[in-house]
């Protein structure tokens, strides 16, 4: 009887299945943790034409610990240095792989301005590997404007974007009103609204929802401020003083984030950690 010889996808395809089995069935028994991988440059030689496999195995270990319940790993900044590595890693060893980049934004440009910009510098390298696409700078753009508080480097990436043939004619809209001095708010609901859209991940989608309502909200009160000055000639010194007039009593805006009003200016920070 002639042995079975199995060919090198075969071989690979068995490789994947069996450390995904031992992966998944380590995670369903033991606390999930995550570690920093080896350096890209140490993996794209041990693996060699496997580097592929070895980013999506990365892949792989990052969602497993993303979708396991909250109480089952460690706190969101305990572990996002090492969640950064393995994008970091996984993008170098595999730029062509989108689904990483989808990954990577969605679970680390929320955790600080300082993280938003470790996702920027990731989806560098996307869009380098996509010129064409547009997902992956309009996040650059979302995180400069959203995470990091810089609307004029946002307005430039997407004023850049509305050049593109198939650019959304909304997306030279949004350049311009982050460009406006009382545009930021508008631009921000524009951009949260395009992330519901676009977020598969049910956890991030509902997190933009919230942000959502309260951008509504701080629209209201912009809005109220200039039926003020419209009315007396000069906007209020306070918001308090929109009230009872206009509200009978501010909206509440949570804890996510803070109300600035330096008249005429309306602007929603995120208040330091």
């Amino acid at each position: 009887m002639k042995g079975v010889k199995i060919g090198f996808p075969a071989a690979a395809l068995v490789c994947y299945l069996t450390l995904f089995a031992i992966t998944d069935q380590y995670f369903r028994e033991a606390r999930i943790t995550i570690q920093a991988p080896l350096p890209a440059v140490v993996q794209r030689v041990a693996l060699g034409f496997l580097r592929h496999l070895g980013a999506e195995l990365l892949y792989v270990k990052a969602a497993v610990f993303l979708g396991a319940h909250p109480d089952l790993r460690p706190k969101e900044e305990e572990s996002a240095e090492a969640l950064r590595q393995n994008f970091d890693v996984l993008t170098e060893l595999y730029p062509e792989f989108k689904d990483g980049y989808y990954l990577a934004q969605s679970s680390l440009a929320h955790i600080s301005p300082e993280y938003a910009g470790h996702a920027i510098t990731l989806l560098d390298r996307g869009v380098a590997a996509y010129p064409d696409d547009l997902i992956l700078p309009f996040f650059q753009g979302f995180n400069h404007y959203y995470y990091r508080d810089e609307a004029s480097h946002a307005a430039e990436i997407f004023a850049e974007l509305a050049k593109h043939p198939e650019a959304p004619s909304w997306l030279g809209h949004l350049a311009a009103v982050l460009s406006a001095r009382d545009g930021e708010l508008y631009a921000g609901l524009l951009s949260l609204q395009v992330m519901h859209a676009t977020e598969e991940d049910e956890y991030s989608k509902a997190r933009y929802a919230r942000d959502i309502e309260i951008f509504k909200q701080a629209i209201g009160i912009q809005e109220a401020t200039k039926a003020y000055a419209q009315k007396y000639g000069q906007p209020p010194r306070h918001l308090n003083d929109l009230v009872p007039e206009y509200f009978s009593r501010l909206p509440d805006i949570g804890s996510e984030f803070e109300l600035l009003w330096i008249p005429p200016r309306l602007r929603l920070l995120r208040p330091l950690k």
